[in-house]
C-alpha cells in the first residue's frame, strides 16, 4: 500500500486561496533558471551594498519559505502545520558567524527554541548549523588534522562547551537536535563532534541526529561503519538522510583545486545510494533512528513499503520523515493524514541573515529537473478545483 501524492486538495488544506496564489507566482518565477540567476545574483549584489530590499525580500521567498524574523512570529505557522498533524523543526537559520559573541548568540537562541519546544507538542527537532557556532577556518584545519596554534586551541575548547551547554540543554528538556551538514572540505570536523555527542547522549535514546548527504558517493560505507560502532560501543545513532545542497560548488572547488570531486558521477548513483542508505537503516532500527529528509515521492514510497513488510506503525519514533517549509506539501500533508512522523523545517531569523538559506533554496531548486514546475503544476491543480483559474 502507498501513499496517495496527487491528492491536492489535502496537500492544500493549510493554504487560503492568496496564499495558493502567491506561491503560484513564485513558484512561476523560480522555474525560469535564467531569471532566477539574475534575481539571486541581483539580491545578494543589493544587500552587500546596502540597497534596502529587505521589505521586497520579506514579501517574496522570505514569507513562503520562513516562519517569521523572531522565535515568536512562528507561532501562526507551527499552530497551522500542528493542526494538520505535520510538526515542525525549529531552524534559527543564521550562518557562518565569525566571532565568539555572535557563536554564543546563537547558542542562547538554540536555548531558547530548546525551551519554547518543551511546552510547544508540535515541534519536535530544533536545528542547529555548525557555522552558527564554530569558526570556519577552524573547522577546516581540524578536518585537514592540521595542529592547532594557542588561540585556535581555546576557540576550539570554547566551541566544545557551546556544544555541551547545547546537548544538555536538549537531554533535560528531552528534545531532539539536528545538526546540520556543511561542505566537504570541513564535513569531517562536523562529523567528529556529532559522533562524540551521540556517544555521550545517546545511550538511552536518539536526541542527537548527524546529516548524511548521499550525494557524496563515500558515505554509504560511513553510514555502515557508523551502524557497526553504534553497536559495538551501545548507543543509539540518530541521522537525517538527505540528497544534498552544495554540488556545484563541490564540483567546482574539487576542479579548481585538483582533487578528486566528492560528488557523485550522476543523479542515478545518488539516487541508488539514498535508497540504500534508507534500506540499511530500516534494517538497523535496533541501533538505528532517523529522519527521511526528501521531496523525492519515489524514496517516500519505498520506505513506506519498507514499514509495511516490517510490519511497524505508521508513526514509529524510529522513523521520520522531513521536507522544507514552502514547498512538498503533497507530500507533507498527505503522509501526515495517514499518520506517519512528518516534520516541516522552518528557518526564521532576521531578513538579511537568512538571505544564504533564500539564495540556496532559490538556486538548488531551479537546478533540481522540474521541480519548480511540479510545485506550480499542483497548486495550479488545486486552484482550478477551488474555481480560482
Amino acid at each position: 500500500m502507498t501513499v496517495d501524492f496527487q491528492n491536492f486538495e489535502r496537500a492544500f488544506i493549510a493554504k487560503t486561496d492568496g496564499e495558493l496564489n502567491r506561491a503560484y507566482q513564485l513558484f512561476d518565477l523560480m522555474g525560469n533558471q535564467v531569471v532566477n540567476k539574475i534575481l539571486t545574483t541581483a539580491t545578494r549584489f543589493s544587500f552587500s551594498i546596502g540597497l534596502p530590499i529587505g521589505p521586497l525580500v520579506r514579501v517574496t521567498v522570505f514569507d513562503q519559505f520562513c516562519g517569521g524574523t523572531h522565535l515568536r512570529d512562528c507561532d501562526e505557522a507551527i499552530s497551522n502545520l500542528g493542526s494538520h498533524g505535520v510538526s515542525t523543526c525549529l531552524d534559527y537559520s543564521v550562518e557562518a558567524k565569525k566571532v565568539n559573541d555572535g557563536f554564543d548568540q546563537t547558542v542562547e537562541e538554540l536555548i531558547r527554541m530548546v525551551d519554547y519546544a518543551r511546552y510547544n507538542s508540535h515541534v519536535s527537532f530544533v536545528v542547529v548549523k555548525p557555522t552558527a557556532i564554530a569558526p570556519l577556518p577552524l573547522m577546516v584545519k581540524i578536518s585537514n588534522n592540521q595542529s592547532l596554534n594557542t588561540v585556535e586551541k581555546a576557540d576550539w575548547e570554547r566551541v566544545k562547551l557551546r556544544l555541551k551547554k547545547v546537548a544538555d540543554v536538549v537531554s533535560e528538556n528531552k528534545q531532539r537536535l539536528f545538526i546540520d551538514a556543511e561542505d566537504s572540505w570541513y564535513q569531517p570536523c562536523v562529523d567528529q563532534f556529532a559522533l562524540e555527542l551521540m556517544q555521550e547522549y545517546n545511550k538511552k535514546s536518539a536526541i542527537i541526529f548527524n546529516t548524511l548527504q548521499f550525494y557524496r558517493w563515500d558515505r554509504l560505507e560511513y553510514l555502515l561503519n557508523l551502524i557497526d560502532h553504534a553497536r559495538s560501543e551501545g548507543f543509539k545513532l540518530g541521522l537525517k538522510n538527505v540528497r544534498g545542497a552544495y554540488m556545484e560548488k563541490e564540483r567546482s572547488r574539487a576542479t579548481n583545486q585538483g582533487y578528486n570531486s566528492p560528488i557523485q558521477n550522476d543523479k542515478e548513483s545518488t539516487d541508488r545510494d539514498y535508497d540504500l542508505a534508507i534500506k540499511t537503516c530500516m534494517e538497523n532500527l535496533d541501533v538505528v533512528n532517523f529522519c527521511a529528509a526528501t521531496h523525492n515521492a519515489e524514496s517516500l514510497q519505498k520506505l513506506i513499503v519498507l514499514m509495511r513488510e516490517k510490519e511497524l506503525n505508521n508513526h514509529d519514533e524510529r522513523v521520520w520523515i522531513s521536507q522544507l517549509y514552502g514547498m512538498g506539501d503533497n507530500l507533507s500533508f498527505n503522509l501526515a493524514a495517514e499518520g506517519y512522523n512528518v516534520c516541516k523545517y522552518l528557518p526564521y531569523g532576521p531578513v538579511n541573515d537568512i538571505i544564504p538559506y533564500l539564495m540556496r533554496r532559490a538556486e538548488e531548486n531551479s537546478s533540481i529537473a522540474g521541480q519548480m514546475g511540479r510545485e506550480q503544476t499542483m497548486i495550479y491543480q488545486e486552484m482550478l478545483r477551488r474555481g480560482l483559474v
